[in-house]
């Protein structure tokens, strides 16, 4: 039964501290997230069999005592909810080191210095720039590398400039993507496989594919 509880229970406070360090941990190439779902899973299969046998054994109040905390488990689980607290810890990180304010100054410079957009990559960036790009890159990133922000993720950050818009984005294929969006003159998704939550007027933060 504790198993179940801390499956269920353990996917919140696991996504929202993904969220606070800025990256979803990944556990043997699978999501962490994944792994407390076939816990859960495999410890509802165990609750329902011994639920099964108390109940053949006529001890009708334990089989409803295990029912219940099967169907309470599942019900507050981030996986029948749709939830995810990831954002909030993002939310929780960013309050804590910058501010709203800083951030969308940030954007204004990035805007001042790329008035016809383009990309920025972090140092630490696998996937770096284009020759053609390195340049304008690393002169932006000297403009705001002294924002702690930015630097989340070991410094693999992509600004993409596309005016008004700027989005400081981190992640990859395995983790998936997830950042801030600045400028949007409407507070959506920016993408459909896109979820999002509102950090400050005109600042969203949002995670997906």
């Amino acid at each position: 039964m504790l198993a179940l509880i801390v499956g269920a229970v353990g996917g919140d406070v696991m996504e929202f501290a993904n969220g606070y360090n800025a990256f979803p941990l990944v556990t043997s190439m699978l999501p962490t997230s994944l792994f407390l779902f076939a816990l859960t899973a495999l410890a509802t299969i165990v609750a329902a069999v011994v639920s099964l046998i108390a109940l053949f054994r006529r001890r009708f109040a334990y089989t409803l005592v295990l029912a219940l905390t099967i169907v309470a488990c599942w019900f507050i689980s981030p996986w029948f909810a749709g939830r995810s607290l990831f954002l909030h810890g993002l939310a929780a990180r960013l309050h804590q080191s910058s501010s709203s304010a800083e951030i969308q100054s940030v954007a204004q410079t990035c805007l001042s210095l790329m008035p016809s957009g383009g990309k920025v990559f972090g140092p630490k960036k696998h996937m770096g720039p284009r020759p053609e790009e390195v340049e304008q890159s690393q002169r932006v990133w000297a403009a705001i590398s002294s924002h702690a922000f930015v630097h989340l993720d070991r410094d693999t950050c992509v600004v993409f400039v596309e005016p008004p818009e700027v989005s400081f984005t981190w992640g990859g294929a395995l983790a998936g993507h997830w950042g801030i969006l600045i400028g949007r003159p409407s507070e959506s998704a920016p993408g459909f496989h896109y979820e999002t939550l509102r950090f400050a007027e005109g600042i969203i933060l949002f995670r997906g594919e």
